[in-house]
C-alpha cells in the first residue's frame, strides 16, 4: 500500500504518479495529515491480522486439526472474506449479515468475540499505533515512515509514504 499526498498538483500529474505506484500495489491519494493513519492501518495492522491468524489457528488445533491444516483453513477463510468484500463492494457488516444465521453458530461466536472486546481491541490497537507513530516520527532510532518528495517536470511535488513494515 502506498499513500501519496499531492502538493497542489494538477490531476494529470496526480494520475501519472499514482499509475507508477499502482504497478507496485494499491495506492491511496490522501492528505499529508493522513499519512500516519495510513501507516497504522496498512503497516502496523498487518501484525494484528497475523495475530488473528495465529489465534484462529490455535483454536483449530484445539478443535482437533493439525497446526498446518488449521492455518490453511484460517488463511482460506480470510481470503474468502476479502474476496467477498472486494467483489461485491459491500460493507463488512452486510457481509457478516450474509453469512450469519439467526440463532446459529456464527452469531454465537460473534457475540462471544464482542463480549471479550474484539472490535474495540482492533480499533484501540490501530489508534495506539498511530499515537505512538506521532510521538516517535522523526526520532533517530525509529523510522516507521519514509517521506519522499518527488518532482515531476519540475512543477509538482508530492509527499509519498512508503511503508517500512519492519519498523511498525
Amino acid at each position: 500500500m502506498t499513500f501519496i499526498a499531492p502538493d497542489e498538483s494538477d490531476q494529470a500529474t496526480v494520475d501519472r504518479v499514482r499509475a507508477i505506484f499502482d504497478d507496485l500495489g494499491q495506492t491511496v491519494v490522501t492528505t499529508e495529515q493522513m499519512l500516519p493513519a495510513g501507516t497504522a492501518m496498512a503497516g502496523c495492522a498487518i501484525a494484528y491480522v497475523m495475530r488473528y491468524v495465529r489465534a484462529a489457528s490455535e483454536a483449530g488445533v484445539e478443535l482437533g486439526f493439525k497446526a498446518g491444516q488449521a492455518r490453511d483453513i484460517t488463511l482460506q477463510t480470510i481470503q474468502g472474506a476479502v474476496s467477498l468484500l472486494r467483489e461485491t463492494g459491500m460493507h463488512p457488516e452486510a457481509g457478516v449479515d450474509t453469512v450469519t444465521t439467526p440463532g446459529g453458530l456464527t452469531i454465537k461466536g460473534l457475540n462471544t468475540l464482542e463480549r471479550y472486546g474484539f472490535s474495540n481491541a482492533v480499533i484501540q490497537g490501530i489508534k495506539a499505533g498511530m499515537k505512538e507513530l506521532s510521538v516517535t516520527t522523526g526520532a533517530a532510532d525509529v523510522a516507521p515512515v519514509a517521506y519522499v518528495s518527488v518532482a515531476l517536470s519540475g512543477v509538482s511535488s508530492f509527499c509519498i509514504q512508503m511503508l517500512l513494515i519492519a519498523h511498525c
